[in-house]
């Protein structure tokens, strides 16, 4: 366990300390959360992206060699918060002349990288986003354990043409035309939909909000009070402008 979280409260409420839960994490099936070093872990989700988490590990000794390539597993308790590939580390050596002492920071990429391996050739004619959308999933990534979730139907689509790209590639381009996003979740499991039919499952106010390290930056920068526009100047020839007259004063 990674200790437990310091003085989270409700702005203005009491010091307390609260058991945020058990973090597990796995590199290639070995645990590994012993090394972790507290607070270093980030998880960052976005629609149309790679689910993407960094994380610093402190080795002692020569115990474990995190490598490119490896799934990396990340969860609270039982909860799922991260599955995907290591794609990048770095060593820091902490002790002078000697790897006693190590970081590792690695930073992983989530199950969507595989989307970026396999290919697709296929073309389709008056079908819905999200039949085009199963069909790609169940054709390309059945095999690689993936499946559907929400999936919304979107337009008719009169033709499209995937002539070998990868899939996804395919489904940025069902993206396009369809005005759907996609993304690929902890379960490997592929969501089509609109940004906002996904709700949080909590509300958010006074009563439960948890704040923590919170930052405010005032500057004048950008300030202004007076907006004044100038048009542009040129020369021309004179202009007569006759008009007659209707005998009103």
């Amino acid at each position: 366990m990674i200790g437990a979280s310091y003085n989270r409260s409700t702005f203005g409420g009491a010091i307390c300390a609260v058991d945020p839960g058990t973090i597990y994490i796995t590199i290639n099936g070995q645990p590994i959360e012993s090394y972790l070093r507290v607070e270093t872990y980030h998880i960052d989700t976005v629609v149309d992206g790679r689910p993407t988490m960094s994380a610093d590990l402190l080795v002692i000794g020569q115990e474990i060699y995190p490598l490119v390539g490896q799934w990396v597993k990340l969860t609270l308790d039982t909860v799922p918060l991260f599955y995907g590939l290591l794609h990048e580390t770095e060593r820091q050596y902490l002790s002078e002349g000697t790897p006693t002492r190590t970081v590792y920071r690695i930073q992983a990429v989530g199950w969507a990288t595989i989307c970026d391996r396999r290919l697709v050739l296929a073309s389709y004619e008056n079908q819905t986003a999200g039949v085009i959308f199963r069909d790609l999933a169940a054709t390309y990534l059945a095999s690689e354990g993936f499946s559907v979730g929400t999936v919304d139907e979107g337009p008719v689509v009169s033709k499209a043409v995937f002539p070998d790209v990868t899939v996804a590639q395919a489904f940025d381009d069902l993206k396009a035309v369809s005005g759907l996003h996609w993304f690929c979740d902890e379960y490997k499991v592929l969501h089509l939909a609109d940004t906002t039919c996904f709700a949080a499952p909590f509300g958010l106010d006074s009563s439960n909000a948890i704040f923590r390290k919170i930052n405010l930056k005032q500057s004048r920068d950008r300030y202004r009070n007076v907006q004044i526009l100038k048009g542009g100047h040129g020369l021309s020839d004179p202009q007569t402008e006759t008009f007659q007259g209707d005998g009103q004063d």
